[in-house]
């Protein structure tokens, strides 16, 4: 009777590990200079296959975050025409004057993509993605998800 038993519970505590709340995302203090990667939840079905992606900017003084992503530009980092999950994958930490270099390169980038893709189409693009990624191109992150590796930098173009 135990082997039927402990299969039962493992069954059932794999099962509401799905409920199980995930961690918060939390960003450095405003006092701190970085650059940082998030995304949040799609509604529906493609929820399954994708995620709205944007980057953010904090210069410490501005007093608000500098966002690169296409279409809104909320002064709240973790704010997104969802209303799920938001998850941080990188998160770059640089000193005045390679942080002013570095959101920069992201502001022409996102101006330029901008420029050259002006509407914005789901699936296969433009989108929250390919902004994104063309945005980190322009900078050359070299940052991985979740953590960036140690003396991980995004180079100023």
């Amino acid at each position: 009777m135990t082997g039927p038993r402990i299969s039962i519970l493992a069954w059932i505590a794999c099962a509401s590990a799905c409920a199980v709340p995930r961690l918060p995302a939390v960003l450095p203090p405003q006092s701190a200079g970085y650059v940082a990667v998030l995304s949040g939840e799609m509604p529906g079905a493609i929820s399954q296959v994708a995620r709205h992606s944007w980057i953010v900017g904090n210069v410490p003084g501005e007093g608000r975050f500098r966002r690169y992503e296409l279409g809104g530009s909320s002064g709240d980092p973790f704010r997104y025409f969802g209303e799920g999950d938001v998850a941080i994958h990188g998160i770059v930490h640089y000193e005045h004057g390679e942080l002013m270099a570095v959101t920069g390169c992201l502001e022409r980038a996102k101006r330029n993509y901008h420029a050259e893709y002006p509407d914005y189409f789901p699936i296969p693009g433009p989108n929250s993605n390919t902004t994104s990624t063309s945005c980190s191109a322009a900078a050359r992150p070299t940052w991985s998800s979740p953590q960036p590796p140690s003396g991980a930098t995004i180079a100023a173009s």
